[in-house]
């Protein structure tokens, strides 16, 4: 049985607070450093990492919680973006724009 720990966290923009992407991970700063390096693989959320680091600015990180194993974190990824789209809140999540999610 696979017991390994998986942070939700949001991104949100230094610009205005808003939030603009939901996602999860095992280890925050590795993903940090992935989704700082261009390009990645979604073109939503690099334009946006592009735009603020053009103006000398990254994303704000902001963990929502901790659960124990993938299924559950794939069940709470689904209850934030949910969430998140329910407050009109415009996430530049691949899934929300018509993309798969790629796991990781």
């Amino acid at each position: 049985m696979e017991m390994s720990e998986y942070m939700l966290y949001i991104r949100l923009d230094p610009r205005d607070n808003s939030v603009r992407y939901v996602g999860l991970t095992r280890d925050l700063k590795v993903r940090t450093q992935q989704i700082l390096r261009l390009p990645g693989e979604n073109k939503y959320l690099d334009s946006w990492i592009y735009e603020l680091q053009a103006a000398g600015l990254l994303p704000i990180t902001r963990v929502l919680e901790t659960v124990r194993s993938w299924k559950a974190a794939m069940q709470r990824e689904n209850y934030w973006i949910q969430f998140y789209l329910e407050q009109g809140t415009a996430l530049l999540n691949m899934r929300v724009r018509g993309q798969p999610r790629l796991p990781r």
